[in-house]
């Protein structure tokens, strides 16, 4: 399953894209070489960046991967992390142990991956302030709905 959003806060916009994969298997999983943040050669968007990143929400630290994606009309700060039954990481080698372990355990393997978007100006700092304004607010209730989606 997948979800798309817009969220706005005044002048503020961020996109969240959530991607859900329940019980994963060959050809639906979240960790697998087809899924990426852009197509190579994709004739809109551009990729400059993506690297480890770490920030803090609520005096805590939080990491995330940070991309940076451009195109002629607009230049976003993406910050992303997943999600594999109850735990978040950046790294998808630790992912995909994780659904391992799930999957000799019997457990379900619920994975996702939560994929959130700002456009970046010319201000430096200011990208950033939002994406980390709404971990800050929306993260409880991110989480909350993927445990509760893992439980049906």
């Amino acid at each position: 399953a997948a979800l798309n959003r817009t969220y706005r806060n005044g002048e503020r916009e961020v996109n969240m894209y959530l991607a859900y994969y329940r019980r994963q298997r060959q050809g639906a999983e979240l960790i697998n070489t087809s899924n990426v943040l852009i197509p190579q050669k994709d004739p809109i968007w551009g990729q400059t960046a993506d690297l480890p990143y770490e920030t803090s929400i609520n005096g805590e630290p939080w990491q995330v991967r940070l991309a940076k994606m451009h195109s002629n009309e607009q230049d976003l700060l993406v910050w992303y992390w997943y999600w594999v039954n109850g735990r978040t990481t950046t790294n998808h080698y630790l992912a995909k142990l994780w659904d391992a372990k799930a999957k000799i355990l019997g457990e379900t393997g619920d994975a996702a991956a939560v994929v959130i978007s700002t456009p970046l100006t010319d201000q430096p700092g200011d990208a950033e302030s939002v994406l980390k304004a709404f971990v800050t607010a929306m993260r409880p209730s991110i989480e909350a709905s993927l445990e509760s989606a893992a439980r049906e």
